[in-house]
C-alpha cells in the first residue's frame, strides 16, 4: 500500500513510520535501518533407491554446503559494515532460512530441495545490488564443489522486499521528535538503527522523503505467538507524535525536505 501510494505521487515533506522501536520499555528513534529480501533456493540432487544411496546425490547433503556459504556471506557482509549505528547492532544484516521442503518418502534419495531464505540489505547498497551480491556469493562460494558447480542452486526472488534507508541525525525531523519525546517521557529517545526492513526505505529511496521510525512495542516480540504493546507506551508515543507534528508544521517545508 505505501509503495503503491508513493508511486502514484502521494509524497510528504517528512514522514514517521510507527513500527516498534522500544528497547527496555522506552521507544528509540530509528534513523537508519537494514533492508530485507526473500528468495527461494532450489537445490538439485539425483534420485536413487535408498538402499543404493551412493548411486544418487542427496539434495539435503548438498544444501549443507550451500548453508555454509550463506553463513560465510552473512559474516563478511556484517564485518564490512562501517556505519556506527549499524555497528552497534549485534547482527545488522541477518541471513535466515525460514522453510525447507524436499523429498517424497524415506526410500528414495532426495533429488530436490527448496529453502526460503531471508537476506539483509546493507545500508550502502540498493536491492538490485543486494541481489547481485547474494548470487555472486553463492557462485563464488560453490565454485570448488564438484556437484554444485555443475548443478548450481536456482534462485527465485520473492516480490520487491525492503530496501535499506538512512536519514541524517541532525535533520529537523530528528530534533522535533527528540524534543517531544523528552517532554513526554522525561528523557530524549536514543537515536539508533534497526536490523529490520520497513516502509521507511520506500519513503526515502523512492519518494525522497526524510523519514524516521518511532513507535510503541519491541521488535523482539513481533511475529511471536504472544505479540503485544504497552498501552502506556502507546499513549506516550501518540502524545509525542502530536507534539512533534505541531513543531514540524511550524517549520519551512524546504528545511524539512532536505535529506
Amino acid at each position: 500500500g505505501t509503495l503503491a501510494a508513493i508511486r502514484r505521487g502521494w509524497l510528504a515533506d517528512a514522514a514517521i513510520v510507527t513500527e516498534p522501536t522500544c528497547r527496555n520499555g522506552s521507544p528509540e528513534l530509528i534513523v537508519a535501518h537494514a533492508g530485507a529480501m526473500s528468495c527461494v533456493l532450489e537445490i538439485t540432487g539425483l534420485s536413487a533407491h535408498a538402499s543404493k544411496r551412493l548411486m544418487g546425490e542427496n539434495a539435503l547433503d548438498h544444501y549443507l554446503a550451500v548453508h555454509a556459504v550463506l553463513r560465510e556471506g552473512e559474516r563478511r557482509l556484517n564485518a564490512e559494515e562501517r556505519h556506527p549505528l549499524m555497528q552497534d547492532l549485534r547482527l545488522p544484516y541477518a541471513t535466515s532460512v525460514g522453510t525447507i521442503h524436499g523429498g517424497t518418502w524415506s526410500s528414495s534419495v532426495m533429488d530436490r530441495l527448496e529453502v526460503e531464505v531471508r537476506i539483509g540489505v546493507a545500508l550502502s547498497e540498493t536491492t538490485a545490488e543486494a541481489k547481485a551480491r547474494f548470487e555472486r556469493t553463492l557462485s563464488e562460494g560453490l565454485a570448488s564443489d564438484p556437484w554444485l558447480s555443475a548443478h548450481p542452486p536456482q534462485v527465485r526472488w520473492r516480490a520487491a522486499g525492503f530496501g535499506s534507508a538512512e536519514t541524517r541525525g541532525d535533520h529537523p525531523l530528528v530534533d522535533a521528535l527528540c524534543a517531544a519525546g523528552e517532554a513526554v517521557f522525561g528523557a530524549q529517545p536514543a537515536v539508533s538503527a534497526a536490523p529490520y526492513g520497513c516502509d521507511m526505505s520506500a519513503w526515502v529511496r523512492i519518494g525522497g522523503v526524510p523519514t524516521v521510525v518511532y513507535g510503541p512495542g519491541d521488535i523482539e516480540q513481533a511475529h511471536a505467538p504472544n505479540e503485544w504493546v504497552s498501552l502506556a507506551t502507546t499513549e506516550g508515543v501518540a502524545r509525542t507524535l502530536v507534539q512533534a507534528t505541531a513543531s514540524l508544521l511550524a517549520m519551512e517545508p524546504a528545511a524539512l525536505r532536505r535529506l
